[in-house]
């Protein structure tokens, strides 16, 4: 299990760390540090301070951390979950989501929420395919999130972040629309889920060390 101590902990990741690449989750959870202070109090320029006393990881950071670390190990979703909410249970995760992590023999709970959105990024970092992704996206989002709405927005998500990290240079909005994903770019309560696709967009690496784990 990865800890996530505090926020400067969290970017290092060492049991995610990849030789050849590098760090593989810094602009997902730089994305979730950043936006913590303007979930409830957005902002609508880009002229603000990326880091201060107030900004920390939330339930998405630790979520996402979860699905990598499931995936790098083969391991229950579901569970996996469930014990990155006991190891940091005051994340700031949703009611539905409490419900959930606390009742072992709680199912999806058919959520048209955003916060399988939220967590998905891995699912693009780890698969070759485009179906492939969004199979997988469906399969990780359908742990709480089985609305078609929620899973809608865990493939739209996990899709462009295949598609930048196949093809660094590439028009993320063009892309999800051919795909009709209804992806919004702006300062808004979708500020942490498309965090990552920016940074990374800005900073392209030349790998992120999750691919052909499956």
């Amino acid at each position: 299990m990865v800890e996530l101590n505090t926020w400067k902990n969290v970017v290092k990741l060492k049991e995610l760390e990849s030789a050849q690449h590098g760090v593989i989750m810094i602009g997902a959870i730089t994305g979730d540090i950043v936006g913590s202070i303007y979930e409830w109090d957005n902002i609508k320029t880009k002229d603000f301070p990326l880091f201060t006393a107030r900004n920390s990881f939330t339930d998405d950071s630790v979520l996402t951390v979860a699905l990598a670390d499931a995936i790098l190990n083969s391991s229950d979703y579901g569970q996996v979950m469930r014990e990155y909410y006991r190891r940091y249970p005051y994340a700031g995760y949703g009611g539905s989501f409490l419900q959930w992590a606390r009742d072992h023999s709680a199912g999806p709970y058919n959520s048209w929420g955003n916060g399988a959105a939220m967590r998905t990024s891995p699912v693009g970092f780890a698969l070759d395919s485009l179906n492939d992704v969004l199979e997988k996206a469906t399969l990780f989002a359908s742990y709480t999130h089985n609305h078609p709405e929620g899973i809608k927005g865990a493939q739209a998500t996990s899709a462009c972040a295949w598609r930048i990290t196949c093809h660094a240079a590439v028009k993320v909005r063009s892309f999800s629309r051919m795909h009709r994903f209804r992806v919004k770019f702006r300062l808004s309560a979708w500020l942490s889920a498309v965090s990552m696709l920016n940074l990374t967009a800005l900073f392209p690496s030349s790998g992120l060390g999750m691919r052909k784990r499956w």
